[in-house]
């Protein structure tokens, strides 16, 4: 297989005829046909779809179920469009009218299949559904490998631009400038390879009303349907002359105003880091007369964007060519003159905090208290968990169509006013000694059973009252900043989806196909597994047909349903023994988290053998949090730790284990969620206003996870120049995707190496005389600065 090359080939400017295009890459894409290939297949088209093939030179009509090789190319009219299923599977797309496509390589990259497609002219819709999609435009790189992941790309050829536009999941543009992660509802648009693309929201009811559902081999796919507008084209002018096209967002998106947060500041105090560059940066007059040309301005070259396709295996990172590509270093010199004494530019110029060995709170990672009495001083948290006897079903669903969410609330309001996120599970059964199910009444009286104490999770009525709940659950919490993670819950002691002797079964349908590889929605066998699915799809989204549950009088009913999930808060499904549950997440969602509430015992740590959960942990935990919670009983800090270490956790919380010593719960909280350390640092030392500031920068992450974006919380790269008064004269914002910057696949091994490069114009601000930099990581919802480390010495 031929790997993938996420550089670009060819540059492809406006006013080239098509005819001609397709002849040059008829030349390049003769090296294919002796590569192992994967044909795409159309499975759908309307009007006239014309089909070029290099290897005879010439268009030939497209028709339905045809093949698609590599090297072969799409182009439609005014009046036709077409959809194209890559690797028999959910994953398709959707080329609009006026638009020009080619089938560039497909294969497998670390386990992941891919395709990768140029876009030439006009309009694509993409569905991911798990595989990696690429597309190459003339401005830069638009990819997906998303799970939900469905985007839209259209290349205008008269304006020299490429809009992406982020519709379901998440999507990644790229150009030289660096990538940007979008998420559902963003655009990005690019005016040019060396431009950085400008973010914004779109309309979001403009987005909703627009996506189609269509039933694909899996369970659903996300398709786009768009309505072509006037063109100020035909095909005729695109095959003469490439001129005239003005091909807009046809689907109607709007750009909208940029989503305004309502995230409370966080109050957990942080000292400010002081600065501590000892060379400064200096500003000369201009009116000074270069009469030499500086020989020693760092010629280091930044590095360049990736080649080798987006992975979620953390091994895949590598150490020298980093996730970030930066702006080119300016090659001009300085217009001043440096004079005796002012300064090595190779020295090290840093002001952050230096890491002082212990455990550090930042947003989205570290320790949950749920309450009680601790012997120790409680460790700082950033994300507090609900209290589980205020929300449960029953006090939230007081009554058919009555919701009372003020218990709810109050935690959450309570968690803001100290500076903190929030996370929850809502309980439809706690332990029979904390008190019982939490069926409301009027549930009980429609027809839902209690069985041993505990709800019977196959009845027809309490999975139809539970899912309209969730639903309600949804339209209330999701895209609230303020709530980190929410657990999926409805099934088991606790809603931990734990074993129950009377109602978990085995499926041996479902085991088999895992491990084949095959499993799906359809691939179950009895009534428990088809429970345990409608109660994750109600969080998750998912539609199934033919679902089985028991209905009055003990009869199996079938019945059909369909949920939309949350879209955009984080949610994490626990494990508590039915590994079945948690593979069916999995199947579905690589961005769910994981969560497992026994840490420490040794006969839990079957967990992270190859043969049980380990292979799918090393997917989960680049995109979603995993979190612990300690265990009771015989505790061991062995095996807590590497449990922890092993599977990358971000969030431990206490409940069982009051007796810990405060080192024991420190050694298991230092290492917790992601800990960026600055290991160098420089930039230009002098110069005259209008000059170029360079800002060279490489980074790690020392922790054991990455930073998750989709838990609220956004952070930001920013450089600070001060006078020798202290006062802040400029700041910059440095483009860099800190989502991407993966620890070390194995805790304890050396971290990837991530080079960060930017220019600056340094504007009238900076008036002559001298200034130190200041270098900060903010958390931009709540503008607080977050812990951060260095290993260099002033």
């Amino acid at each position: 297989m031929k790997k993938i090359s996420l550089a670009k080939i060819f540059g492809i400017a406006a006013g080239v005829t098509v005819l001609s295009v397709m002849a040059l890459f008829a030349v390049d894409w003769l090296r294919f046909a002796e590569t192992e290939v994967e044909t795409f297949r159309i499975y759908r088209l309307e009007g006239n779809v014309q089909r070029y093939q290099p290897q005879e030179k010439q268009f030939f009509a497209a028709e339905e179920n045809m093949e698609i090789q590599l090297g072969e190319q799409l182009l439609t009219d005014l009046n036709s469009w077409a959809r194209v299923q890559f690797f028999d599977s959910g994953t398709s797309m959707h080329v609009d009218p006026l638009s020009s496509v080619a089938f560039e390589s497909e294969g497998i990259q670390n386990g992941l299949r891919y395709a990768q497609l140029r876009l030439d002219m006009g309009n694509l819709y993409l569905v991911s559904a798990g595989n990696l999609m690429v597309v190459d435009t003339p401005q830069g790189i638009a990819y997906s490998d998303d799970e939900e992941g469905v985007f839209h790309v259209r290349v205008n050829l008269q304006s020299a631009e490429t809009v992406v536009v982020c519709l379901e999941g998440g999507c990644t543009v790229m150009n030289d400038t660096g990538q940007i992660v979008l998420g559902r509802g963003e655009m990005a648009s690019l005016q040019g390879k060396q431009v950085l693309p400008a973010v914004q929201r779109v309309d979001q009811g403009v987005l909703a009303e627009n996506v189609e559902e269509e039933i694909q081999d899996m369970a659903k796919a996300l398709m786009r349907e768009s309505a072509v507008g006037e063109q100020q084209a035909s095909v005729n002018n695109v095959v003469e002359d490439g001129a005239g096209l003005n091909i807009s967002l046809s689907n109607g998106i709007g750009n909208g105003n940029p989503e305004q947060s309502n995230r409370q500041k966080n109050k957990i105090k942080q000292p400010t880091p002081t600065p501590m560059a000892t060379e400064q940066l200096v500003i000369t007059s201009p009116t000074v007369e270069p009469t030499t040309v500086p020989t020693n301005i760092p010629t280091e070259k930044p590095t360049t964007v990736p080649t080798i396709a987006p992975t979620q295996e953390p091994t895949a990172v590598p150490t020298s060519n980093p996730t970030v590509a930066p702006t080119s270093v300016p090659t001009s010199a300085p217009t001043a003159v440096p004079t005796e004494g002012s300064g090595d530019p190779d020295k090290l110029l840093i002001a952050t905090i230096v890491d002082e060995g212990g455990y550090e709170a930042n947003p989205g990672m570290g320790w949950q208290y749920p309450g009680g009495t601790f012997p120790i001083t409680e460790p700082a948290e950033t994300v507090a968990y609900g209290s589980r006897a205020d929300i449960s079903w029953k006090l939230l669903n007081p009554a058919e169509g009555v919701y009372d969410w003020s218990a709810l609330d109050s935690q959450l309001k309570k968690a803001i006013s100290q500076g903190k996120q929030f996370s929850f599970r809502v309980y439809t059964m706690r332990g029979e000694s904390f008190g019982g199910h939490q069926v409301p009444q009027w549930v009980l009286n429609k027809g839902a059973v209690i069985v041993d104490g505990e709800p019977d999770y196959s009845n027809c009525v309490y999975q139809e009252e539970w899912g309209k709940f969730v639903s309600q659950l949804i339209k209330r919490y999701d895209s609230n900043p303020n709530v980190a993670f929410i657990d999926i819950s409805g099934y088991g002691n606790f809603n931990e989806w734990s074993w129950q002797d009377s109602q978990t079964e085995w499926d041996q349908v479902w085991a088999d196909a895992y491990a084949k590889g095959t499993a799906s929605p359809t691939t179950m066998s009895n009534l428990d597994s088809y429970a345990r699915r409608v109660l994750a799809d109600m969080f998750i989204g998912g539609s199934v047909t033919k679902h089985q549950c028991v209905g009055a009088n003990n009869k199996v009913e079938t019945k059909s349903y369909s949920y939309t999930g949350f879209r955009n808060t984080q949610l994490v499904m626990p494990y508590a023994g039915i590994i079945q549950s948690s593979q069916y997440v999995f199947t579905r969602s690589k961005s769910v988290g994981f969560r497992y509430d026994c840490l420490g015992s040794s006969a839990d740590m079957n967990i992270i053998t190859p043969d049980r959960f380990l292979k799918e942990l090393n997917q989960i935990w680049p995109k979603a949090p995993v979190i612990f919670e300690t265990c009771s009983g015989n505790f061991s800090m062995s095996d807590a730790t590497k449990l922890s270490q092993t599977a990358h956790a971000s969030f431990i919380h206490n409940i069982n284990q009051e007796n810990l010593s405060a080192a024991n719960v420190m050694t298991l909280l230092k290492p917790l969620g992601y800990n960026f350390k600055l290991i160098d640092f420089r930039h230009s030392y002098q110069l005259s206003p209008g000059d170029t500031i360079t800002v060279q920068m490489k980074w790690q992450n020392t922790g054991l996870a990455p930073y998750y974006p989709k838990m609220g919380n956004k952070l930001e790269l920013r450089v600070y120049f001060y006078n020798p008064a202290d006062s802040m004269v400029r700041e910059f914002a440095v483009p860099a995707n800190l989502a991407t910057w993966m620890p070390a696949a194995t805790y304890g091994n050396e971290p990837p190496v991530y080079t960060v490069n930017a220019n600056f114009t340094a504007g009238n601000e900076f008036t002559p005389g001298e200034y130190y930099a200041d270098v900060k990581i903010v958390e931009v919802n709540s503008g607080i600065t977050i812990w951060t480390s260095t290993s260099v010495e002033n």
